[in-house]
């Protein structure tokens, strides 16, 4: 409490309360900072001048204002007890609410307001309705002039200023800016322009229209349901696994072998004794490293094997300012059984069929978006050897079920969507090597290409207004790799593999997907986050022969670029029989 016949002068930035009955009765003056007057300062005229503020929600004697004025600690009333004038240049700032509440000067006396002074509005998210009316100023003694200006924080709710002789209103009224044009992103402007086609009184379009610029764009984001292209996206990228599996494994029957000590590779038959049959120092160390290189005799009649290869994956792909980061967690396993077959004009070939079930569990955060995904592989391959020259082929094809959840949760607006599709992908690939030895150690430059073509299946999400409906689609790929491998023993039964590469995707690596909100006539495309246009590919294995016919292999497996990263650990385990 302030008691005296001087005056107050408020200076510097911050806030400061006055609260209590403060007879004082000298003048008040704002000069900088906030004064909030919660009390009773009714015997002191307040001059507000420029880069000050007087809030509260207290009652002050006659007021005038250079600066800000703005009742209230958040949505209150400020009583005036006296003559109210607003100058040139000043500012009214009012808070208001979808629920019909907002700030109000009180003023006991008459107001004055300059056709220079202005308005700014500061609304709560949230759903407006045209024609809301609020009182944002009335005086006993008449409102005399009306204000210049008049400026908001809604992009998508337009407001006007109305008078009678004591009072001046707030009148909501429809808005013309679209949507889309607050819209940044292309993902973002795609959902604003579906969003525009539904219209006032569907729940999403009212709860978007009500938000700021900020909540807009995060509305947009959610609504988006990007999740869908990211899946597609993870489809054409994860396809890799069966593929890999495959020519891994015709790589340990036709390539670098590293099931003997020393390495004897392009060893179809996987027959130690046939395949390291040659009499060391009969030969010089170099004619003995190109006869190792070098495919031996098969033996008579067929080798059949039987394979399987554990694996775990975790991975990451930043987001490229459109589409969010996504997290990706993958485990699955891959068996199969192949068999040689002669081949009269030179090297047999071995021909086999794999299948395998992987499940990958993605998340994208930003936007409150997981998928968990079953993959079901089936697999055909063969492979065979010409001299030092290794050929492998294969296809397969995959069925998934996709399980996905997004929430859409902004001001005044909350709803869960789930949906469940299927997809299928279809791929081919090839591989040719070339081995090449060095004493112990059996290295093979390679080549390889996949065509990788996903198909996925249309779907209805279940939930309310921000439930999306997704179009059949899908897309292709092609991937290329260059690389070199090589393999070194260790010990009798023990064996090195190293394998560095570059992959490469051609044509588009951005996935997309066609959606529609609930209840629009049209749709829009929404694009993922894109797969890497280049890659490097990075492998570690070491490989133990338990027995003549078993061997047991731990690998780690690297995939690196600007913007994405990928490891996996696998185990493989391989009996011939």
């Amino acid at each position: 409490m302030i008691l005296d016949t001087g005056g107050l002068t408020k200076e510097g930035a911050g806030t400061l309360t006055l609260t209590g009955n403060n007879t004082y009765s000298g003048p008040t003056t704002v000069n900088a900072g906030i004064l909030s007057v919660n009390g009773n300062d009714s015997q002191s005229a307040v001059t507000v001048n420029l880069g000050g503020t007087l809030g509260g929600v207290g009652t002050v004697g006659p007021t005038t204002v250079f600066g800000v004025i703005a009742p209230g600690n958040a949505i209150g009333t400020l009583t005036v007890a006296g003559n109210y004038t607003q100058a040139a240049g000043s500012t009214y700032r009012t808070e208001i609410d979808p629920a019909g509440n907002s700030d109000l000067v009180n003023v006991t006396g008459a107001a004055t307001i300059s056709n220079g002074a202005g308005v700014q509005v500061v609304a709560a998210p949230g759903g407006y309705t045209v024609g809301q009316h609020y009182t944002i100023l009335t005086a006993a003694g008449g409102v005399t002039g009306t204000y210049g200006t008049l400026t908001d924080n809604l992009p998508f709710v337009d407001f006007t200023l109305s008078y009678d002789p004591n009072d001046v209103y707030l009148d909501i009224t429809a808005s013309a800016v679209p949507f889309r044009q607050i819209a940044q992103t292309r993902n973002q402007i795609a959902a604003a322009g579906n969003l525009q086609t539904l219209s006032p009184g569907n729940a999403l379009y009212d709860a978007v229209s009500g938000l700021d610029a900020p909540n807009a764009l995060r509305a947009f984001d959610l609504i988006s349901g990007e999740i869908h292209a990211s899946v597609v996206g993870t489809l054409l990228d994860q396809s890799h696994f069966i593929r890999d599996a495959v020519l891994e494994r015709l790589d340990w029957s036709a390539g670098a072998s590293p099931f003997a000590a020393p390495i004897a590779t392009l060893n179809l038959a996987e027959d130690d004794g046939a395949a390291l049959g040659y009499a060391p120092g009969r030969r010089s160390p170099a004619a003995q490293a190109i006869a190792k290189a070098l495919p031996p005799a098969a033996p008579a009649g067929r080798v059949t094997t039987a394979w399987a290869q554990a694996f775990g994956n975790w991975g990451h792909s930043d987001g490229d300012g459109n589409a969010a980061a996504v997290s990706r967690s993958t485990g699955g396993l891959v068996a199969g059984i192949d068999t040689t077959v002669a081949d009269a004009g030179a090297g047999p070939w071995r021909l086999g069929v794999a299948g395998g079930y992987q499940h990958t569990a993605l998340g994208v955060n930003d936007r409150a978006s997981s998928a968990g995904i079953d993959f079901y592989h089936l697999a055909a391959y063969g492979g065979t050897q010409r001299g030092p020259l290794a050929v492998r082929l294969g296809s397969a094809f995959t069925w998934h079920d996709i399980d996905t959840a997004r929430t859409v949760a902004f001001p005044g607006f909350f709803d869960a969507a789930h949906a469940g599709y299927a997809a299928q992908t279809a791929q081919a690939f090839g591989e040719i090597g070339y081995a090449l030895a060095y004493r112990t150690m059996t290295a093979e430059p390679f080549a390889r290409i996949a065509h990788v073509s996903v198909r996925t299946d249309g779907f209805t999400e279940t939930g309310a207004a921000a439930a999306l409906t997704g179009f059949g689609g899908g897309a292709d790929a092609t991937v290329s790799t260059l690389g070199l491998r090589a393999a070194q023993p260790l010990a009798a039964s023990l064996t090195v593999k190293e394998s560095v590469g570059w992959r490469h995707a051609f044509g588009t690596i951005t996935p997309t997907a066609q959606l529609a909100l609930a209840g629009s006539p049209s749709s829009f495309v929404v694009a993922g986050v894109p797969i890497a246009r280049d890659a490097a590919l990075v492998d570690l294995e070491l490989e133990s022969r338990l027995s003549a016919a078993a061997t047991l292999g731990i690998a780690y497996s690297g995939q690196l670029s600007d913007r994405a990263d990928d490891h996996s650990v696998s185990g493989r385990f391989v009996w011939r029989f």
